[in-house]
């Protein structure tokens, strides 16, 4: 009711019967940031005797234990009841219900058989989809791979998601390539009037050893990403060989160099065996052994001379001093 403030014309304020006789009986400002709880049950009951004025806490502790079911009379048991961020109790039956009806024109009728308890499923709607066709508008059937469940719940065909671009594009409907990579799903009318190319942009054929996949579905070469690397550090090509026994990849090329034995010492001297002398498993150039410490002495590098016989003799030194 609306009730006007004495001495003034145009104001007043809208208050609750019950809450007004409330006041008139226990003073104005009684119910003052505090609730009207009704002691005897009746809503619409506006004695005074009937009325309690408490918080709003205890007004529901005290609902909670006198009203046990909702006003639609579904039970308010751990399973049913919702909480406001205010503390009200909410029948979940009921906010289904009310998103059910308007949606699928019925009650939702919870599904036994459903294990999940976060989302619930409907009876009805369930026994209604498996007793219609299993066939979407455009004739292709919900099987399990041709069937995706969107976030409202409701079934789509892959099939015309697929042919909704792939139509447009190419003039005829979308075949998946069941050979093809899982992620990225490729038309098989495609593929064979456009079979995939053998070679990579260098010329590299695309084989089991040299061909990988990207998370995408994208096909690469491994020997162009290799190279990329390999060719400015080492000036070579990568080959891959295929006889490695572990599953690391090594250059073929780069191995053999490494383990074949060098002809010439870092200085180019042949490893000769009247040139080659052994020390604990390692060769030594006989000819840069002579020349490190001949060269300090006499400023130029050993020559052997033939005629030396056993003792070796530089051929340089031994004109020079016949020379002389």
């Amino acid at each position: 009711m609306y009730v006007k403030v004495p001495g003034q014309k145009r104001r007043g304020r809208v208050v609750q019967v019950h809450r007004l006789a409330y006041e008139l009986a226990n003073g104005e400002g009684s119910v003052l940031n505090l609730t009207i709880d009704h002691l005897c049950g009746v809503p619409l009951c506006c004695n005074p005797r009937h009325l309690e004025a408490v918080t709003i806490g205890e007004n529901l502790r005290r609902a909670a234990v006198v009203i046990l079911a909702c006003p639609q009379g579904h039970p308010y048991n751990d399973e049913n009841t919702d909480y406001s961020p205010d503390e009200h109790r909410r029948c979940r039956q009921c906010n289904t219900d009310r998103y059910h009806v308007e949606n699928h024109g019925h009650e939702f009728v919870a599904d036994p058989e459903n294990a999940s308890d976060l989302r619930r499923r409907c009876l009805i709607c369930r026994q209604r989809e498996e007793s219609t066709p299993q066939f979407c508008p455009q004739g292709h059937e919900y099987t399990p791979e041709n069937k995706r469940i969107g976030t409202d719940g409701k079934r789509y065909c892959q099939q015309c998601i697929w042919d909704r671009t792939h139509l447009p594009q190419f003039g005829h409907s979308f075949v998946p390539d069941l050979d093809g990579p899982v992620k990225k799903r490729r038309c098989l009318t495609c593929r064979k009037l456009n079979p995939p190319p053998t070679h990579c942009v260098n010329g590299h054929k695309f084989t089991k050893a040299t061909t990988e996949y990207t998370a995408k579905g994208w096909r690469n070469c491994v020997l162009c990403r290799l190279n990329a690397d390999h060719v400015p550090k080492h000036g070579h090509g990568y080959v891959i060989d295929a006889s490695n026994p572990t599953t690391v990849r090594r250059c073929r090329v780069c191995f053999q160099a490494k383990h074949a034995e060098a002809k010439f010492c870092p200085y180019g001297h042949e490893f000769t065996p009247e040139n080659t002398r052994l020390k604990n498993g390692w060769r030594n150039c006989r000819a840069c052994e002579r020349n490190r410490g001949h060269r300090k002495l006499f400023d130029h590098d050993f020559v052997v001379d033939p005629n030396s016989g056993k003792q070796t003799r530089c051929l340089t030194c031994t004109q020079a001093r016949t020379a002389r």
